[in-house]
């Protein structure tokens, strides 16, 4: 045997070549191993040899290595584009861009697993959705907790290479795995930071996938590691997760703000669907935006029937006065009483002409709170009291008017015939009977 160093020009090991059992200069390649082996072995002339020719094998290895490099950062790059890519026209649906940066990360860094996990503040816990036996679930474990919430306590990544059960706080993934029927060997945790530099969610990979064919995993051998999970993630890998976690912070910002904005939305149509005043939005050029039910019940429309998209001065009719200058007056808000007019027992007439209601009409624009001259739309609101002016008609007919607006102020009657002593009552009994 002869080993020898092949060094660089500066003196540093690049690698180390060994040359196994000498052979003659002359031998018949038929012979045996031992006919053609000359006992004699290597020599100094050997070493000179070698020696001479160190530069050039020295440079094909270079050569060859940094060939090698480049294209792995070139698959490497034109994985981290795709994936952006795919990112960046992802839905604003938080379930989805979480599984589409899952399976985006995956297939960057070629690993057998990956999960996202999100930062609960309020509850300080980390959270993600999973699929379970088939249906999407969601998991949550405790800040600090495992490998993700170190990373998510500190910001700083988690690299650990083949073989993670050596690493001393691998306990809590051999009891995991031991359950779940897997074998944990390489691991790489990365922090998501917003475009605030606020950090916002873990991407955690694991399991790095050996290249060349090897057979799949068999749960059966735990926890002996399968020859497919042997390999390390490496400093590239972190570098390229840095870059791939930009774009993935701003995908899952947007899909915050997003799940945000529809929760704050669905808040909005709650409250516009139990008022029992009827409540119409518009736009600032006088579009309906949203129409709770008692609005379109007052207007003479069914409870299917959409009014979004409509102008509202083709929907809501008004008796007295110009509806549509008032509505005008509250877009172009050109001081306070255009920004917010009322106007009491108006009559509205319905879609179809044939009804009409008495209302208390309200125009309110919806303008910036820091700008009031910059106008969003308008916000009209129409109390219906049309029960309560028969109500007065009626008590009117049968009472003093002093009396019958005391009675109403107070509250102090209701349809349904209960009984009710007053100091007057005498003068109300005579006046039935009359």
């Amino acid at each position: 045997m002869l080993a020898l160093p092949l060094l660089s020009e500066s003196g540093d090991l690049v690698a180390v070549v060994q040359l196994i059992n000498k052979l003659k200069t002359i031998y018949d390649p038929k012979a045996s191993l031992e006919d053609k082996i000359d006992l004699d072995g290597f020599s100094s002339q050997d070493e000179q040899v070698f020696e001479e020719f160190a530069p050039s094998i020295r440079l094909i290895l270079e050569s060859s290595r940094s060939f090698y490099k480049a294209t792995q950062q070139q698959r490497a790059a034109s994985a981290l584009m795709k994936a952006t890519k795919a990112l960046s026209h992802s839905s604003l649906d938080l379930e989805e861009t979480l599984a589409r940066v899952m399976e985006e990360a995956k297939e960057l860094m070629n690993a057998d697993r990956s999960t996202l996990w999100l930062i609960d503040r309020d509850r300080e816990e980390l959270w993600t959705k999973i699929p379970i036996d088939g249906v999407l679930k969601e998991l949550r474990i405790p800040m600090g907790a495992g490998f993700a919430g170190q990373v998510a306590m500190t910001g700083e990544p988690v690299l650990i290479p083949f073989d993670l059960y050596e690493h001393p706080n691998a306990d809590t993934a051999k009891e995991t795995d031991q359950k779940t029927h897997y074998r944990t060997c390489s691991m790489l945790c990365m922090p998501v930071f917003n475009g605030n530099d606020e950090l916002i969610a873990v991407t955690q990979l694991i399991n790095k996938l050996r290249s060349g064919d090897c057979p799949p995993y068999n749960p059966a051998n735990w926890p002996q590691a399968p020859e497919c999970w042997r390999a390390s993630f490496n400093r590239n890998d972190q570098e390229f997760m840095k870059a791939f976690n930009i774009q993935a912070g701003v995908a899952l910002q947007n899909a915050k703000l997003f799940a945000t904005v529809k929760q704050q939305e669905q808040m909005q149509h709650d409250i516009l669907r139990s008022l029992s005043n009827a409540v119409l939005s518009t736009d600032k050029s006088g579009k309906i935006l949203a129409a709770n039910a008692s609005a379109k019940t007052l207007l003479g429309f069914g409870e299917s029937d959409r009014l979004e998209g409509r102008a509202i001065t083709d929907v809501v009719q008004i008796k007295e006065g110009n509806f549509a200058n008032r509505f005008t007056d509250a877009l172009t808000a050109l001081d306070e009483k255009c920004r917010q007019q009322y106007y009491p027992d108006q009559t509205l007439i319905q879609a179809d002409g044939l009804e009409q209601h008495s209302v208390h009409l309200s125009i309110n624009s919806i303008a910036d709170a820091s700008d009031s001259g910059n106008v969003y739309g308008a916000l009209v609101v129409m109390d219906d009291i049309s029960d309560e002016k028969r109500l007065k008609s009626t008590m009117y007919r049968y009472m003093q008017q002093d009396l019958a607006e005391m009675l109403i102020s107070r509250g102090d009657f209701k349809l349904g015939g209960d009984r009710v002593m007053f100091p007057c009552c005498s003068q109300i009994f005579a006046a039935t009977r009359r």
